[in-house]
């Protein structure tokens, strides 16, 4: 499966936090190809308690700086994976942040449903 999207790369910016404040963070948003996980790299994530749902390939010229996390259609992923094949771009392998699968639906103490991030 192959489809290009948009993908938001986000790191956290160098510097003090104090106490209870969120780090700031540095976000952009960048061109890519949409891949399904490989069969081989599924079942060895999943062996290390890993659900990789997604691969990505970024567009040519992209400039990736080592982000650990990303923002892909409204839900949050943790970067379990990065792959340069050659000088062309850099492909990423993404799981659910908090272990939470896209399209899922939980339900807060209070009984109403939430998004699969929580948002």
């Amino acid at each position: 499966m192959w489809r290009h999207s948009e993908i938001t790369l986000i790191r956290e910016k160098p510097g003090c936090h104090g106490v209870g404040v969120f780090p700031e963070e540095e976000r952009h948003t960048v061109g890519c190809t949409v891949k399904s996980v490989g069969q081989k790299e599924f079942y060895q994530a999943m062996a290390l308690g890993l659900k990789p749902e997604i691969r990505i390939d970024l567009d040519y010229g992209v400039n990736y700086r080592g982000e650990k996390r990303c923002r892909f259609e409204g839900a949050y992923y943790e970067i379990m994976r990065t792959y340069n094949p050659d000088t062309n771009g850099i492909e990423l392998t993404l799981y659910p942040e908090n272990g939470v699968a896209r399209g899922t639906v939980t339900t807060d103490s209070e009984g109403g449903n939430t998004d699969a991030a929580g948002l």
